[in-house]
């Protein structure tokens, strides 16, 4: 299984841990585990209060190792992740671990709303873990939710949602041809302005295989 730990230096006016001794140790009380990579940064930050100032420089380290399972390294086998996911590790695969390690030490440094920094965020899906795994092991892509719109006092076929391959949208019929879709993710609603479909009571709103 793959895992990180992350270590950063403390400082105090009489003591200044080293962030050798915290990777050491770390090691020491982990035997058993395979070091993959190890990241380091160093920072400096200073401050003033009352006319005292002062400045203060801490080292991390990111490590990323492999934890042995019973009397052997876990399987390979591929991730399954979201497509925004996949979209991210593309374009920064080349240079992976230099990537995550300053995603987490920028964090704060700017908003992060983009459906990406959001799955990032949720401890439930170990997204460094995930995205290691997916530079070993390979991945593959999520298969979206899809919904199909029906609009209800409609009388006729003519009542569903339909997506056009060219982007137009029309209330058309359920049947799906090579031209038109009728079921639809919610990011594809949600970009088109559909997302309301999801709480309007004249609409109903059913997901499909």
């Amino acid at each position: 299984m793959i895992k990180t730990k992350y270590l950063v230096t403390r400082q105090s006016f009489d003591y200044t841990e080293e962030i050798d001794d915290l990777i050491n140790d770390f090691l020491e009380e982990n035997p058993d585990i395979e070091v993959i990579d190890i990241k380091y940064q160093s920072n400096v930050s200073a401050v003033a209060d009352g006319g005292v100032s002062a400045t203060y420089f801490n080292n991390s380290a990111l490590i990323i190792y492999r934890e042995k399972e019973n009397n052997g390294y876990q399987k390979e086998y591929k991730e399954v992740v979201p497509q925004c996911v996949a979209d991210w590790y593309e374009k920064h695969k080349d240079n992976l671990e230099d990537e995550i390690y300053y995603l987490i030490r920028n964090w704060d440094d700017k908003e992060r709303t983009s459906d990406f920094c959001k799955w990032f965020d949720d401890v439930e899906n170990e997204s460094i873990k995930t995205l290691v795994n997916m530079h070993q092991f390979g991945y593959e892509v999520k298969e979206e939710a899809r919904y199909i719109v029906k609009f209800k006092g409609v009388y006729g076929d003519a009542r569903y949602l339909n997506h056009e391959i060219d982007g137009n949208w029309y209330i058309n019929s359920r049947q799906e041809t090579h031209q038109f879709r009728v079921a639809h993710t919610r990011k594809e609603l949600e970009e088109a302005d559909f997302g309301w479909v999801f709480n309007c009571p004249g609409v109903e709103v059913k997901e499909v295989e």
